[in-house]
């Protein structure tokens, strides 16, 4: 590692040495000619990426933490790897990193707060500190989300270009050669309405630049099936020692931190598993433990403590000190206009923000709540003395973004009627996300009452075990499907009412629906595959909405109950069985909570009952 004296890493001796290993693999064993147009191309694109890529060494390596989110600390003196999941087999980072240097095509996925992220950031240093032939290009997808154009390739080539003359040309001959690796962190933190855009930019990047490596990362989504080109490595959760590990490099309070390691016996860590084994929570139990010395059971609550406990954060020489707050407001206020701050970013899929518009989401909460507060001390407050937002440069973001679904879930769960009906039928939000849980532990009744009940009775209504095909027809409702260079049908397929509804019940009812998947198992991993060949073959039958399919060309197609072919190549038939079956299982639990709380309201009211 090279150091300046004193121990300061030298960021542009770093940079130097990755340039020199990808420039000496990009041209090993090519032809004079090919040799000397891809020297004059590399040499003009690393001339004028230098500058930014030590910027974004810097940016990737010094990160704030959870525990202190106003400081900058170095990520591998903290950094404890995680565990992958790729192919049934358990991996570490390495092979992560092993991949991405071999012109590897990967998406990680990992629930909220598995530490996807500082993972993608890891990866980057690992490729900065042990160069193997590829630059890594680090890039936040969030950040297209304020751009009126969304082409990657441009966006990157004009971040790191900076002001010289370098030519988009050079940058794709560099990327042909196979000279880098595009990191692309947060998929899930796309706006919705632009995913599908940016899905296809990375698709079709994969296919027209073989050499260039791809990291994506984002929350679990069902599109990435259908990414053949791509291997999808899942973040697993922390073990007992990884648990015990993170704790220790957290640098916190010694008396708490050892207090907490004491109670973190196996059977505790087993117990609490659900909080244990994702970073961000551990990190916060931590932190409630000191004030509460026990843990919640359910999200929502632990998450109410984790914010009290931040509301109240102690001084560092003052045990239970409450820190004076710039804008004067207390505990509720803040609660309340945070929620309405969350309710707004979040339903416009606003995850960071200048400080102009925090401003102007602030105003709004402020106004909404009808609170008498100054908004700039207010934004003062929330990144200072409370740390549920931080700022790095002239962007403003949420220290993480589980807090945001958090608050949101509260404001649903407080809004008058008919507002989570409206956000749950219309809201822009996805399935995947803890909002989800968390709303419907902090309001089953309102939940089901304005929404679950009639959905559940909409689709039970409509569908029974004799026409599941029809509900697997209306459930894809249309897909855009091509022939691929791959062997493998590429899918584009779009939420619908009844997609959509299904697996927000699955998100609200995980109990019943995940032992229903496992009596399944899950479709079969081959199905790009195996669908290519039943659409060619169908083709050939000589069915016209397949016509040119077999040539490549983009076929739209609808399904009916009588493409039974479609299903079978997918083999999904009893998956989706059993995704009814878990649907009708629901509505008849709520129909007998419905009448246990009927009778029991009656019971209140009626003199001679028990």
């Amino acid at each position: 590692m090279a150091e300046q004296p004193g121990g300061e890493i030298n960021a542009n001796e770093i940079v130097a040495k990755v340039i020199v290993e990808a420039t000496s693999a990009t041209i090993k064993g090519a032809a004079k000619p090919v040799i000397d147009k891809a020297r004059r191309a590399l040499n003009s694109i690393t001339n004028a990426y230098a500058p930014y890529l030590e910027a974004t060494f810097q940016r990737v390596r010094n990160i704030k933490t959870f525990l202190k989110p106003n400081e900058r600390v170095d990520l591998l003196s903290v950094y404890v790897p995680v565990n992958l999941s790729f192919r049934d087999e358990i991996v570490s980072p390495e092979a992560l990193v092993s991949a991405a240097n071999s012109n590897g095509r990967i998406v990680v996925t990992g629930l909220a707060g598995r530490g996807k992220s500082i993972l993608m950031r890891y990866v980057s240093l690992c490729m900065y500190h042990s160069p193997q032939g590829k630059i890594p290009l680090f890039l936040e997808l969030r950040t297209l989300n304020n751009l009126t154009t969304r082409e990657i390739l441009q966006y990157v080539h004009h971040q790191y270009r900076g002001k010289s003359r370098a030519t988009f040309d050079d940058f794709i001959i560099a990327l042909d050669r196979g000279y880098f690796c595009l990191i692309l962190d947060g998929f899930d933190e796309l706006d919705p309405q632009h995913r599908s855009a940016v899905e296809s930019q990375i698709i079709d990047l994969g296919q027209k630049h073989p050499a260039l490596s791809i990291l994506v990362s984002s929350r679990p989504d069902q599109r990435f099936q259908s990414w053949q080109d791509f291997d999808e490595y899942c973040v697993c959760p922390l073990t007992l020692d990884q648990a015990r590990s993170l704790i220790l490099q957290a640098d916190y309070d010694t008396d708490v931190t050892k207090t907490f390691l004491k109670r973190l016996t196996p059977e505790f860590f087993s117990r609490h598993n659900s909080f244990l084994s994702t970073p961000l929570l551990i990190i916060m139990m931590m932190l409630t433990f000191e004030d509460y010395a026990e843990i919640p059971t359910s999200l929502h609550a632990f998450y109410k403590n984790a914010f009290d406990t931040l509301i109240r954060r102690h001084d560092a020489t003052k045990p239970k000190f409450i820190r004076r707050t710039y804008s004067q407001c207390t505990a509720e206020q803040f609660q309340r206009i945070f929620s309405s701050f969350c309710i707004l970013t979040y339903s416009k899929s606003k995850f960071e923000f200048s400080f102009d518009e925090v401003i102007r989401y602030l105003g709004a909460a402020v106004n909404q709540q009808q609170i008498d507060a100054d908004v700039n001390q207010v934004l003062k407050d929330l990144v200072e003395s409370i740390c549920l937002l931080q700022q790095e440069g002239f962007e403003i973001s949420f220290v993480h973004r589980s807090f945001q679904e958090y608050f949101c879930a509260l404001f649903l769960s407080l809004s008058p009627a008919g507002i989570v009906r409206s956000f749950l039928q219309d809201g822009r939000f996805s399935s995947w996300d803890d909002m989800l849980p968390m709303l419907y532990g902090m309001a089953r009744e309102r939940v089901e009452q304005e929404w679950a009940n009639d959905a559940t009775d909409s689709i039970c209504n409509r569908y029974s075990a004799k026409n599941v095909k029809e509900y697997i027809c209306d459930f894809f409702g249309e897909w855009s499907i091509r022939k691929g260079e791959d062997g493998h049908a590429h899918v584009d397929w779009n939420e619908n009412t009844l997609s959509r509804t299904s697996l927000i019940l699955e998100r609200l009812y995980p109990t019943i629906f995940i032992p229903e998947y496992k009596k399944s198992g899950s479709p079969r991993a081959d199905w790009p595959k195996r669908l290519q060949d039943a659409l060619i073959t169908q083709e050939s039958k000589g069915d016209v909405r397949l016509k040119g399919f077999s040539t490549g060309k983009l076929i739209v197609i609808e399904f009916s109950p009588e493409d039974a072919f479609f299903f079978d190549a997918l083999g999904i038939t009893e998956y989706y069985t059993h995704r009814l079956r878990a649907t009708r299982k629901v509505r008849d639990d709520q129909r007998t909570r419905e009448r246990s709380e009927d009778l029991f309201i009656k019971t209140i009211f009626d003199p001679d009952a028990l």
